[in-house]
């Protein structure tokens, strides 16, 4: 399996085209099982909710810790 990780602060208006893109190719290429993780690094907008409805599973800090912890 593969995973992509993405570490999204307030990325509401693009992180639901990220995604749609990651399974778009994926998936034109056969990709099999793969999975998206968004680590939201303490988001004060719908980041979250997003990439959950677009089918990314989702790991969430209340807070933000910085690019590093969210990697």
């Amino acid at each position: 399996m593969i995973s992509v990780v993405i570490p999204a602060n307030n990325e509401e208006g693009a992180i639901r085209q990220t995604i749609d893109e990651i399974h778009k190719t994926f998936g034109a290429k056969g990709m099999g099982e793969y999975e998206i993780v968004v680590v939201n690094d303490g988001s004060t907008d719908n980041t979250m909710e997003v990439a959950r409805k677009a089918k990314a599973r989702v790991v969430n800090h209340p807070e933000p810790a910085g690019y590093g912890r969210a990697l």
